[in-house]
């Protein structure tokens, strides 16, 4: 029986060319883990095989990054 999974996230990133607006606003999150595009996906690569990302910078009314994951055990 073939195992299957699904992990969803969105954080906070930091990323080439983001809006000093949007750099400032992440350097202030609260939590100690903010990482680069590359760095979460290696994340979550190291237990899924099936990894899809997206950065977004439209989803707030002011600069802000986004990076989403999408993350699974078997190919859909």
């Amino acid at each position: 029986m073939q195992r299957d999974g699904v992990f969803v996230s969105s954080d906070n990133v930091f990323h080439e060319g983001q809006s000093w607006i949007a750099w400032i606003l992440t350097s202030l999150d609260r939590g100690a883990a903010v990482r680069t595009p590359d760095q979460y996906k290696a994340l979550a690569q190291a237990q899924f095989p099936f990894v899809e990302t997206r950065l977004l910078t439209d989803m707030l009314p002011f600069p802000y990054s986004h990076f989403v994951m999408r993350a699974r055990l078997v190919q859909s």
